[in-house]
């Protein structure tokens, strides 16, 4: 049986393990090239990921099996309020990306403004390239950031969506 410190000490290790995966556009281009540099097949997903849902952990789950090492970008706060309205997001940026570090199938996790003329992550994943971009909801034709990855040989999976779940649901379904 473990004792009170050894407990402790488990979970602050546990914490500082999810805490090292938050990192920002430099560091996270250092930790894609060291995974390339090893042999290992990077992707890359994005999304608000407001109140993680069934939905979000099955398109985490098609998304890591296309891959070694996935990158998870998240929307900060100010573009989830352009995109999603005033009321949104529920849970803060802080909170959402550390929520997702704590899954095993997320192996980095960045914060991001939509940013640049498209309106996209398109700036990161220059910054990164990726061998594998996926995402749900999505044609290649209304996907820059995809179109980019497929110019360069990259793969590009449209991921299948899970019926019926979405955050936005999920508060009409609370409010009701």
């Amino acid at each position: 049986m473990k004792t009170q410190t050894e407990i402790e000490t488990t979970y602050h290790r546990l914490i500082q393990k999810t805490l090292d995966k938050i990192v920002d556009f430099e560091v996270a281009q250092k930790r894609v090239k060291a995974a390339k540099k090893d042999g290992k097949i990077v992707g890359f997903t994005n999304g608000v990921f407001d109140l993680l849902h069934l939905g979000h952990l099955d398109s985490l789950r098609q998304a890591k099996a296309e891959c070694d090492y996935l990158v998870v970008a998240v929307n900060k706060d100010i573009s989830v309020k352009r995109y999603k309205g005033p009321n949104r997001p529920i849970q803060d940026e802080q909170t959402r990306a550390q929520v997702l570090a704590s899954l095993n199938l997320v192996d980095l996790v960045v914060l991001f403004d939509e940013i640049g003329n498209d309106n996209t992550s398109t700036p990161l994943v220059r910054l990164l390239k990726p061998d594998v971009i996926a995402k749900e909801g999505y044609t290649i034709d209304k996907w820059p950031e995809a179109q980019y990855v497929a110019s360069y040989g990259g793969k590009v999976v449209t991921l299948k969506r899970l019926k019926d779940y979405s955050s936005t649901n999920l508060i009409e379904k609370m409010k009701g």
